[in-house]
């Protein structure tokens, strides 16, 4: 679920825009990786795992805008 979000918002980085092919697939992939790795992700990935409801995981699966995937979670 995460790794959705990620591919989400790092197509809409505006240093990618003029980027095709090899080129911006190499690019995309590190700092898709530079960000599974950072702290604020471990953090996520242990809350999506004790907090997320079947509900909010099937909303954020098919949510098509990173927008969109953000308002699935029921902020209490």
């Amino acid at each position: 679920m995460l790794d959705r979000y990620l591919d989400m918002t790092e197509d809409d980085d505006p240093a990618l825009s003029g980027m095709t092919g090899e080129p911006r697939a190499g690019v995309r992939a590190s700092r898709i990786g530079e960000r599974r790795a950072s702290l604020s992700y471990v953090r996520a990935e242990k809350r999506c795992t004790s907090e997320v409801t079947p509900k909010e995981h099937a909303c954020a699966m098919k949510a098509p805008s990173p927008n969109e995937w953000e308002a699935c979670f029921e902020y209490h």
